[in-house]
């Protein structure tokens, strides 16, 4: 892929160039090293959801893009000094030392266009991966969502068996008690069924939070 050269002691800033070609292989594969597992997880989406992995993709990701950041302006400000120092170089003055200046600079040139191209392709993956963070999250959304109304719907039958049972007694209770003023005695029979509807009433209220609690259990 990419051009060896052999060092020209004409050229100081040719060892510059061969050390970028070695760095440039090893970021050219952590670039797309991080495309393939993104490419995997896509592959993958009906299975359960991996967030470890998830998380570990959108690390290397972002990690990959700070270093072709800092290579970028490493490789640039070497150009320039490049450029600086074959204007003002009695070295360069020949025509094959002005030739192997030359190559050099445009082979700086070329990485650079390069490592530009990587970021590229790196901030692509990490919008990708940001993408399918978003699609986990709806989908965990959707699926807490969908648990909810499941759980709404199973409780819903104790509340409509309850209700009425509560109102009926709440109303004979009332009952009792203003008969029991207008007729200004309160002897013992309504006392023991006013006792007996209170009772119920309790009963009911126990009843109704224990199916509660065994309605929460079946959908937890």
């Amino acid at each position: 892929m990419f051009c060896s050269q052999d060092v020209s002691c004409s050229c100081l800033y040719a060892v510059f160039s061969l050390i970028s070609d070695a760095l440039l292989r090893l970021y050219d594969d952590s670039v797309w090293t991080v495309r393939n597992h993104i490419s995997q997880w896509e592959a993958r989406r009906s299975q359960e959801a991996d967030y470890f992995l998830l998380h570990e993709i959108v690390r290397h990701g972002i990690h990959v893009s700070e270093t072709l950041s800092v290579a970028i302006r490493s490789l640039d400000a070497i150009q320039h000094h490049h450029a600086r120092f074959r204007a003002h170089n009695d070295l360069v003055r020949s025509e094959k030392g002005c030739e192997n200046w030359d190559r050099v600079g445009t082979h700086f040139e070329f990485q650079l266009r390069f490592l530009q191209a990587l970021l590229q392709r790196s901030d692509a993956n990490n919008a990708r991966i940001q993408n399918e963070i978003s699609l986990v999250s709806a989908v965990h959304d959707g699926r807490y969502a969908v648990s909810m109304g499941r759980s709404s719907s199973i409780s819903s039958p104790v509340r409509c068996g309850t209700t009425p049972l509560l109102r009926l007694t709440e109303a004979l209770s009332r009952y009792l008690e203003t008969r029991a003023r207008k007729q200004h005695r309160s002897t013992t029979r309504c006392r023991c069924a006013l006792q007996l509807v209170r009772e119920a009433a309790r009963a009911c209220l126990s009843r109704r939070h224990a199916l509660r609690l065994m309605a929460n259990t079946c959908v937890t």
